[in-house]
C-alpha cells in the first residue's frame, strides 16, 4: 500500500513478504462434492509513516502476522443439457489471524514513534451460493453469486502507546467496522491449450453497504504427466477470502 501526499508528505508505505502452505481434500462422485482446504500463511511486513510536522517524520516499524485458514464446501450439480451445470453450494470459514506486537523505529529521535501491542481476529463466515458452469470445446466458462454472513469479528481494534510515553498513556485504534453481509460475484474462464495445460482470467469482487473490493486474476497452468481425463466442473473456489 502507497500512501499519497498524507499528511502533506509522500511516502508513506506498507509491503510485505510471505509465504502460504495449503493442503485440499475432498469427495465426488460427478454430482455431489464435498471439498476442504486449510491454509497456514506467514507474513513479514515493513512500514513507513511519513509525516509532515515542522519536518519530515518518518516512524518505521515491522508488522507481521500468522493466519491459519479452514473452507469447507459442499455441494449438488444440476446438468442444464450436455454441457452446463448449475450448482447450488454451501461453505463454511474458519479463520485465526495474529498481529505480532512491534515498536516502531525514530531515527530522528522525534517521539512520534508507536509501541503496538500484539492483536488477534477470528472469523466465522458462511456462504450460501449458485454457480454455473460450461464446457464448449477448449473453452469453460465460470459463474458464481453468493451471500455471505460473518458470525465472528467484523472490525478490529488494536491497543497502542507512543514509545516514549509514561505508562499509563495507552490508547486504541479501531478499524472501520463493515456489514456482516456481503455479496460476492465471480466471473471467469479457462481456455485449454492441450491436455495438460491452460490460460484463465477470473475476475472476484465483494460487495457491501459501505465498501467494496474487486479483483481481476490471470492464471496459466500445467500440469506435468498428466493424463487425459474426463471433463468434470472445475473445482469450486472460495469465495472472499480473508
Amino acid at each position: 500500500m502507497d500512501f499519497n501526499a498524507w499528511g502533506g508528505v509522500s511516502g508513506g508505505t506498507i509491503d510485505y513478504d510471505g509465504g502460504q502452505i495449503a493442503l485440499y481434500g475432498g469427495y465426488d462422485n460427478a454430482v455431489w462434492y464435498n471439498r476442504a482446504i486449510v491454509k497456514f500463511g506467514w507474513y513479514d511486513g515493513d512500514s513507513h509513516r511519513n509525516f509532515g510536522l515542522t519536518t519530515v517524520v518518518d516512524p518505521s516499524g515491522n508488522p507481521d502476522a500468522d493466519v491459519v485458514d479452514f473452507y469447507n464446501e459442499v455441494g449438488r450439480r444440476f446438468a442444464l443439457g450436455a454441457s452446463s451445470m448449475l450448482t447450488p453450494y454451501f461453505g463454511i470459514t474458519l479463520a485465526h489471524a495474529e498481529l505480532d506486537g512491534f515498536t516502531e523505529k525514530d531515527p530522528y529521535g522525534t517521539g512520534a514513534a508507536l509501541k503496538v501491542a500484539g492483536s488477534d481476529a477470528d472469523s466465522v463466515a458462511s456462504a450460501l451460493g449458485l454457480r454455473y458452469n460450461g464446457t464448449f470445446g477448449a473453452f469453460k466458462p465460470q459463474v458464481a453469486v453468493a451471500w455471505e454472513h460473518e458470525f465472528e469479528d467484523t472490525f478490529q481494534t488494536v491497543n497502542m502507546a507512543f514509545a516514549g510515553a509514561p505508562a499509563g498513556s495507552n490508547f486504541k485504534a479501531v478499524g472501520t467496522d463493515l456489514d456482516e453481509d456481503s455479496l460476492l460475484v465471480e466471473a471467469g474462464g479457462a481456455y485449454a491449450l492441450g491436455q495438460s495445460s491452460d490460460v484463465s482470467v477470473r475476475y472476484v469482487g465483494r460487495w457491501l453497504s459501505d465498501y467494496d473490493a474487486q479483483s481481476v486474476m490471470g492464471r496459466f497452468t500445467y500440469k506435468f504427466g498428466a493424463a487425459p481425463a474426463p471433463v468434470l466442473a472445475p473445482e469450486p473456489l472460495k469465495l472472499g477470502s480473508k
